[in-house]
């Protein structure tokens, strides 16, 4: 997996639909609105990802506005959910967050396409021994409720992680 470390606008669009597709399993503007004002995760996910690329240095000093308010609601949106995945997380398309409450996500964790997180899962890293550093998650994985992943590990593509490991 590789990511870019400069990401337009266009993007982020892309990104936004592959969420909403995860969710709805359609796409177009209509469907688009109905998620935004009716899903409180979706609604998460969205100023996740605008508040990722107004941090960008490029965004911030043309468009200051829209970073201080994209921070503003992602803030406020990660109050409301309960969910603390850092801005500038790199996280693939068609993330899908199952429920509210507990998700905990390093700002240096790699999330691949098509994952799903439950509630209460953490995605953390550690300082010192052999496993020292962050998760790399790879395509279509799964983590139940209650999983902590901690330290420099990779998992696989099309991986399933249970409930409490």
């Amino acid at each position: 997996m590789t990511y870019p470390n400069r990401v337009t606008f266009k993007d982020v669009r892309f990104l936004w639909w592959s969420d909403l597709y995860r969710r709805s399993k359609r796409i177009s503007r209509r469907v688009f609105l109905k998620a935004f004002c009716t899903d409180l995760l979706f609604k998460y996910l969205f100023w996740l990802r605008l508040a990722s690329y107004a941090e960008q240095p490029h965004v911030r000093k043309w468009h200051p506005l829209l970073y201080i308010v994209a921070r503003w609601r992602h803030r406020r949106h990660t109050l409301k959910c309960g969910i603390q995945i850092a801005r500038g997380t790199k996280i693939g398309p068609g993330m899908h967050l199952s429920h509210f409450g507990g998700i905990v996500v390093n700002r240096n964790v790699v999330i691949g396409r098509n994952c799903n997180l439950a509630h209460q899962v953490t995605l953390g890293t550690t300082q010192r021994g052999a496993r020292a550093g962050t998760p790399v998650i790879g395509d279509n994985v799964y983590i139940g409720p209650g999983a902590m992943i901690v330290g420099a590990l990779t998992i696989g593509d099309y991986a399933a992680i249970g409930a409490n490991a």
